[in-house]
């Protein structure tokens, strides 16, 4: 919060109305499934309408991929049931918006990628938005300096 509040975003008034809550914790501190565990009894408790879970490339340094994208499935469809909207960041070493470190791209309804674009040795920060739900794939890319 305190990141947040240099920037001019005051978040402790809406902790404290107990309309935000956060949750820290290393992923190096549990086994995949006790994340998994903790995530289901803390949306329970906190009822939220919304889950941001940053970064969940970082729980590759304690499961394979194949582990990690299993426990994102289970948790992603567990929030879809009760309504709740996801946002999830990850962090990615290049590749493509279909290749991601947890393969997990394909069960969100939107997948936004951030990245530096060079061209003619000119670099712009862009984005790239693809809508996955259904069939239609719509993307779209916009930079900006």
């Amino acid at each position: 919060m305190r990141n947040m509040r240099s920037i001019g975003i005051e978040l402790a008034p809406w902790e404290q109305k107990g309309l935000l809550h956060f949750h820290n914790v290393r992923p190096s501190a549990f086994v995949l499934e006790m994340h998994l565990v903790m995530m289901h009894k803390l949306i329970r408790q906190f009822k939220p309408g919304v889950v941001i879970i940053d970064p969940i490339s970082n729980l590759i340094t304690i499961g394979r991929p194949p582990e990690v994208q299993s426990v994102l499935t289970r948790i992603i469809d567990f929030m879809k049931m009760d309504g709740i909207t996801a946002l999830f960041t990850s962090l990615l070493a290049g590749g493509s918006i279909e290749e991601t470190a947890v393969g997990v791209s394909s069960l969100m309804d939107t997948w936004i990628m951030l990245r530096d674009i060079e061209t003619n040795g000119e670099r712009n920060r862009g984005s790239i938005s693809s809508n996955l739900a259904g069939w239609l794939t719509r993307t779209r890319c916009a930079s900006s300096c």
